[in-house]
């Protein structure tokens, strides 16, 4: 009912059961491939394969930060492969897309992807100098304004004007397991 896991160093168990260390090695290996066998019979669960742009640009200034702080060229490396992967499949003009799954169409972003995505953009622009990225996070930015703000109330909602009609246009501006939206945008 749960997953197994060596209550014990193997060493430990052999010295216990007073028998050889090959031998408990030999007995644990049999053991693990019987149930590895049984495991795979099982129905395997399905696994969720779509990309969010907005955690993806939480992801891109993380590893960005990381690789400028800590001068550690493959944070920095898997930063612009990420930032890549945004910028060709996720980018629609000077709008991103919410997310990505192979093969599925792509719908408009809310504002805390066009900000997450910017703000990751901008953190690789500060950790490699790229110019691209700063042109790139700089056109997603002015499209965030032009789309999600608002004049009348000088704040930013989460859907833009050109996004499905709901009875409310939605606004958060508090902070849940990521940032809000707003204070992203802001941040940018």
């Amino acid at each position: 009912r749960s997953v197994l896991v060596a209550a014990m160093p193997t060493g430990h168990i052999a010295a216990t059961l007073e028998r050889p260390l090959p031998e408990i090695e030999t007995r644990l290996e049999s053991i693990r491939t019987r149930l590895l066998a049984a495991r795979s019979l099982r129905v395997q669960p399905t696994t969720d394969r779509k990309r969010i742009a907005a955690w993806n640009g939480l992801m891109l200034a993380a590893f960005a930060d990381a690789g400028r702080i800590f001068e550690e060229p493959q944070y920095l490396a898997a930063a612009e492969r990420l930032a890549e992967f945004l910028v060709r499949d996720l980018c629609r003009g000077d709008r991103i897309a919410r997310s990505w799954i192979e093969g599925g169409e792509l719908r408009h972003g809310f504002l805390e992807d066009q900000a997450a995505v910017a703000a990751g953009l901008l953190a690789l622009y500060a950790a490699n100098g790229s110019l691209d990225m700063l042109r790139h996070a700089r056109r997603l930015t002015a499209a965030m304004v032009r789309d999600f703000w608002d004049r009348e109330t000088r704040g930013f909602f989460d859907t833009a004007h050109d996004q499905e009609r709901l009875i409310a246009r939605p606004r958060e501006l508090t902070d849940n397991a990521t940032p809000s939206a707003s204070a992203l945008a802001c941040d940018v």
